[in-house]
């Protein structure tokens, strides 16, 4: 079923070389972030993933969110962006609510998100701000 992750397939064929994201010092062409989104798509799938399956992304404005982001969706799931910096109860409701079973965080959060991950029922997967540790 085609979603948003085919734009950015489609943008790298059509621009491969052209930078899609900068972040400080780092950059990702379209080409660099659509493998990165393939093989971050792979993993969720090998981990489990099915069609529908939400997963919760709680991270800031960094390179690994927009690889997340565009993975999920490739593999069929349902991101659920979340505010980095929710206490544990907010954590814990938008997880319920949603039905999110997987949540990525940064290690700078991780004990408010472990504290509202774990009366979910969500397991925790703790992401560097580093993109190409994802992969």
């Amino acid at each position: 079923m085609p979603n948003l992750s085919l734009n950015l397939t489609r943008s790298a064929a059509a621009h491969p070389d052209q930078v899609a994201i900068r972040a400080d010092e780092y950059e990702l062409t379209y080409a660099g972030l659509d493998d990165a989104t393939a093989r971050v798509a792979t993993a969720l799938r090998e981990k489990g993933l099915e069609v529908g399956d939400r997963v919760a992304v709680m991270l800031p404005n960094i390179a690994a969110f927009a690889i997340l982001y565009f993975a999920i969706l490739r593999a069929g799931g349902v991101a659920v962006p979340m505010n980095p910096l929710l206490k544990a109860r907010e954590v814990e409701f938008y997880l319920t609510d949603s039905g999110a079973r997987l949540i990525f965080v940064a290690s700078a959060w991780v004990d408010e998100a472990t504290r509202g991950a774990e009366p979910a029922g969500a397991e925790v997967v703790v992401v560097s701000s580093h993109a190409d540790e994802l992969v």
